[in-house]
């Protein structure tokens, strides 16, 4: 940002992973996230790829499950735009629309 590094409260904190050599950390990008400067003499290499996959049993294909999954959608936008007030809304009327949505989602 132009006021420098976005800082998450230390209570929004839900994991924090210690350097080990030959250790890999997958997350998705969209995900608030910190990277801490590399220590001199050390490397860190970053790989950026998406993972495409198709489930063999397809899941939430019921009516209530999509339009939950649609809810949840619009939440993920709204929270990108910066409109948390009315993404966490939408956060909860898609995992209280749907169990499924919410165990898979975080609800």
């Amino acid at each position: 940002s132009a006021n420098g590094p976005l800082v998450a409260r230390a209570d929004a904190v839900c994991a924090a992973v210690q350097p080990v050599t030959g250790r890999a950390l997958g997350f998705y990008h969209q995900q608030l996230h910190d990277g801490e400067p590399v220590a001199r003499g050390c490397r860190k290499d970053i790989v950026r790829t998406d993972v495409v996959y198709r489930r063999r049993e397809p899941i939430c294909t019921s009516e209530t499950d999509v339009r939950a999954y649609e809810l949840y959608r619009r939440a993920r936008d709204a929270e990108a735009a910066g409109a948390h007030t009315e993404a966490a809304e939408l956060f909860r009327a898609s995992f209280k629309t749907s169990a499924t949505i919410a165990r898979m989602y975080g609800g």
